[in-house]
């Protein structure tokens, strides 16, 4: 028998765009302007700077693109768009909307999938823990032989610490190997304009501000104060 294999795309959120003269929903750009307090806006903010201070990193785009060179490369049978409602979009009259549906829109767009590729959006996620935790069900309920998970290099840090918690809590979980690669890492390996833009992006603010974000989550998970933390 085949060993099969899935791939689990991560969100970082999306963004209303103008195109002519109407607007459509992207995945958000490498940098976004944040909303109050941490979360996304919802609306791409044109020209701005990275050392603003609303500026953080964002990078579903660049999770897409990664993906999509990972995919042509590895052939995986599953692929998951693992980022559902969070609460930026989750009033939004349109009911078909989730970032894994952008997300999975982007990423055909410039990939040539093959028949026997299954696609999967999860559409109600609110989190980062919901988006790992039902793609690592998801992906032993199919008996996949490992999965593949990419989001950016600021991302993986938190999405690993829920991981060894998922497997602490979660025994069967240990079950499915499990291996972590940021957007970055791949990228920079297709065209040096990804090494020299995520070499610039390191030194803004928006880099600086978001790491500390990242960090202070982890605490607060490993002290288990994390705000919507699941049972």
């Amino acid at each position: 028998m085949t060993k099969q294999h899935a791939l689990s795309i991560f969100g970082r959120g999306i963004e209303q765009v103008a195109i002519n003269s109407h607007y459509v929903w992207r995945p958000t750009r490498y940098i976004e302007e944040r909303s109050e307090g941490t979360g996304h806006s919802g609306v791409r903010t044109v020209g701005l700077d990275p050392n603003s201070n609303q500026a953080v990193i964002a990078g579903a785009n660049a999770n897409v693109l990664a993906a999509a060179a990972f995919y042509e490369q590895e052939h995986p049978q599953v692929v998951i768009f693992a980022a559902g409602r969070p609460a930026y979009i989750a009033n939004n009259p349109d009911r078909t909307l989730s970032e894994g549906k952008v997300l999975k829109e982007s990423f055909l767009r410039i990939t040539k999938p093959l028949v026997k590729t299954e696609f999967i959006v999860q559409e109600q996620n609110r989190n980062t823990q919901e988006d790992l935790y039902q793609s690592l069900f998801l992906a032993i309920d199919r008996g996949m032989y490992s999965m593949t998970i990419i989001t950016i290099e600021l991302h993986l840090p938190r999405i690993k610490t829920f991981y060894n918690l998922a497997c602490l809590k979660y025994p069967k979980i240990q079950t499915l190997p499990a291996v972590f690669k940021s957007a970055e890492e791949i990228l920079i390996k297709r065209h040096r304009y990804y090494k020299n833009l995520f070499y610039t992006v390191r030194l803004t603010e928006a880099w600086k501000r978001t790491l500390a974000q990242e960090q202070q989550g982890i605490s607060d998970l490993k002290n288990g104060i994390y705000r919507n933390l699941l049972d």
